[in-house]
């Protein structure tokens, strides 16, 4: 019985600390749509900048797409990488995602830019400074790293290896980006 209460415990504290880590947490909303004929955690992708602009006291608002799984390449080296997400720059901002090299709105300023995660550049690149260096998305699409960041910590609701910008998905035609697509999170 001492080792199930442990193991209780273990798993209540784990609970309970996800996304603590992030610094504006308190300020932190995600919006749910509640319909007749849909209802849950996506909403159109003109919906963020609308908010910004016509909502008093809205900071800052980001879209979060999840990105098929896709096939990335760099030289003789290619894999799937099943955990990407489409965004804006603000994301970074808004979570504590703080990059230890480059700039999130220089790198998710176009549809050819990407933030990867450690694990993501070692695999890819070695020890060489990924930043600047191309990666091929499915053979057609070259993205250039403009961002490294930390591996998401296991306690985040937001999970992710990659990061391009909205613009990617838009010109990839990953989903549509129109008031009635109900495709960001």
């Amino acid at each position: 019985s001492m080792a199930c209460a442990l193991l209780i415990v273990f798993w209540v504290r784990d609970e309970l600390s996800y996304d603590k880590f992030n610094v504006h947490l308190d300020r932190l909303y995600r919006v749910t749509c509640v319909g007749e004929v849909y209802s849950g955690f996506s909403s159109p992708a003109p919906f963020a900048p609308a908010v910004v602009a016509e909502v008093p006291g809205v900071a800052a608002a980001a879209r979060v797409g999840r990105n098929p799984r896709l096939v990335f390449r760099h030289g003789d080296k290619a894999f799937y990488e099943p955990d990407g997400i489409s965004t804006d720059a603000d994301l970074f901002a808004m979570f504590s995602f703080p990059l230890v090299k480059g700039d999130a709105d220089a790198a998710l300023a176009g549809p050819s830019g990407i933030i990867i995660s450690e694990t993501m550049a070692r695999n890819y690149f070695g020890d060489e400074d990924p930043i600047g260096q191309t990666l091929t998305c499915e053979g057609r699409f070259p993205v250039s790293v403009g961002g490294v960041m930390p591996d998401i910590p296991d306690n985040s609701h937001l999970r992710f290896d990659y990061a391009v910008s909205i613009k990617f998905a838009e010109a990839a035609n990953f989903w549509g980006m129109a008031w009635g697509d109900f495709n960001s999170v």
